[in-house]
């Protein structure tokens, strides 16, 4: 695992899906809202990987997946961070408990 830099500007982030159950973009989207408001922090989501600092990745990721994944990953550009959101695609499986 290499050295974390800091980001020296607001971080762009692009979401990717792998097929989860949307209770973790529903929480994504709902840091959006105004009610939260991410955005006044600088936190952006964008359309296009190449624009990106942050890969945002929910669900769990199939096999076929993964070297789309990957491309997606090295057409952002340095520095960049990935972080997984939820219980499939920190664990691979969906949680059996309820969050509440």
């Amino acid at each position: 695992m290499g050295k974390l830099t800091p980001f020296k500007r607001s971080l762009w982030v692009f979401h990717a899906s792998g097929g989860s159950c949307n209770a973790c973009d529903i929480e994504i989207v709902a840091a959006l809202t105004p009610r939260y408001d991410v955005e006044r922090f600088g936190i952006k989501l964008v359309g296009s990987p190449r624009h990106a600092d942050v890969l945002l990745v929910t669900g769990a990721i199939p096999r076929d997946f993964a070297d789309k994944l990957r491309r997606i990953y090295e057409q952002m550009p340095d520095p960049k961070a990935v972080i997984v959101v939820g219980s499939c695609g920190t664990t691979g499986a969906p949680s059996t408990t309820p969050t509440i």
